[in-house]
């Protein structure tokens, strides 16, 4: 993976604002007489991806009281560009009228409409990106209810998708775990953000359990979790973890270990405490024509 400084985390704060119009009356049902609470303003999603907030609104009577009733058409420039679930809204008892929205196939800006029976159209901004090129935020401990689509990144074309997501440690030496759960056979991969390629699993237990997990110590910084599989083209549901472990090391388990050079780059070492095993994964890291081939598959360097 190159160009790691490409990737657009999605935004987190949602804009408020407030749009006036005239009655809470109308001929065609309830009317809006200003509109406030616009939330969801000015994020970003991959194609094929869900944007992490609804798009919403609130409805206000001429009173400045909440209007339920008040029927709120979604549209979006270019047409297509994006799809809402539910088309139209209608405002509950607090006023408030809401859609999920997802991106589709096209990369680009995108204007979203709200057509709100009494007012101007309420006009929020989204950007849909290169999956590619797109992390979705992560926060350590968190479980991340995943799933592998066709809309995913295809790194290379070779067939794997991959799910990105951004994780943030705070300074000092960090020692996690990083577990990848579902009912296809997972594989893990991880970076630092600022390019070099760290580590990869593919079974937690080689041949025996299809979960992937990394254990790795680390310093504090910004790195990238490549959630995928091991198969080709397949797609599917996952889970994905992140927790504290010991930073002791013992047992048969494989560690990751990172060290910072003078000069502030992040090396990869790899320990382990069966020589079998280092044997294997040193014939299992070879790299090939510029690629890195793992467990019989083939991956960028990330430099």
């Amino acid at each position: 993976m190159k160009a790691l400084g490409r990737f657009v985390p999605v935004a987190l704060a949602a804009l408020i604002g407030t749009a006036c119009g005239g009655d809470s009356s109308g001929p065609g049902g309830p009317q809006a007489a200003s509109v406030t609470g616009i939330a969801g303003d000015n994020q970003t999603a991959p194609t094929g991806g869900t944007l992490t907030f609804p798009l919403s609104l609130v409805a206000l009577g001429s009173g400045g009281q909440p209007v339920s009733g008040v029927q709120v058409t979604w549209s979006a420039t270019p047409a297509g560009s994006v799809s809402f679930s539910p088309a139209t809204s209608t405002t509950d008892v607090n006023g408030t009228a809401a859609t999920n929205v997802t991106a589709g196939t096209s990369i680009g800006s995108v204007s979203v409409h709200a057509a709100v029976p009494g007012v101007a159209d309420v006009v929020y901004h989204l950007t849909v990106v290169n999956p590619c090129n797109y992390l979705a935020p992560y926060t350590f401990g968190q479980t991340v209810n995943g799933f592998l689509t066709t809309t995913d990144c295809n790194r290379s074309g070779f067939g794997f998708y991959y799910d990105f997501h951004g994780l943030s440690l705070p300074a000092g030496q960090q020692s996690i775990r990083i577990s990848m759960h579902s009912s296809f056979d997972t594989w893990l991969d991880f970076w630092s953000a600022a390019g070099p390629y760290i580590a990869f699993d593919d079974d937690s237990v080689l041949g025996l359990a299809p979960n992937s997990q990394i254990d790795i110590i680390l310093p504090g910084d910004d790195y990238i979790i490549g959630a995928s599989s091991f198969d080709r083209f397949i797609t599917g549901a996952y889970s994905l973890t992140t927790a504290t472990r010991p930073a002791a090391m013992n047992g048969c388990r494989q560690v990751w270990v990172t060290l910072r050079d003078e000069h502030e780059r992040v090396h990869p070492v790899q320990r382990r405490y069966v020589e079998h095993l280092r044997r294997r994964h040193r014939d299992e890291q070879r790299w090939r024509n510029g690629h890195l081939y793992v467990h019989g598959r083939y991956h960028h360097d990330t430099q």
